[in-house]
């Protein structure tokens, strides 16, 4: 009788375990959404590879891989290439002098 009774305890507890087991996948499965819709929504699109004009002469920054690759003239701000890459796994970026190195390593990197 007794072990009938651990059986049925058992047999509770595994149920238990299996049903937090798939409210923690879908706590994830809502998490991992909620990530992605917001990278998604981190900023427009671009119109043109390079945004905005430089405020130091010479700044080309090459997004090969990131949120919205490009070739940006400023590092920070909202149209910025750190936003881009920041939190972005394995990004893929390199400040140049001039915008035609800056295409050359876009050009290179187009495999990506």
């Amino acid at each position: 009788m007794q072990e009938k009774t651990k059986t049925k305890t058992k047999t509770k507890k595994f149920s238990m375990i299996l049903e937090e087991l798939q409210e923690l996948k879908e706590m994830v499965m809502r998490i991992e959404r909620a990530i992605n819709s917001s990278h998604e929504n981190r900023t427009p699109k671009p119109k043109s590879l390079v945004k905005l004009k430089s405020k130091k002469r010479g700044c080309y920054y090459a997004v090969v891989i990131g949120f919205t690759p490009g070739i940006y003239t400023d590092w920070k701000g909202p149209n910025g290439a750190e936003r881009q890459v920041k939190g972005y796994s394995n990004s893929l970026y390199k400040k140049f002098k001039t915008e035609e190195e800056a295409a050359r390593f876009m050009d290179h990197h187009s495999d990506y």
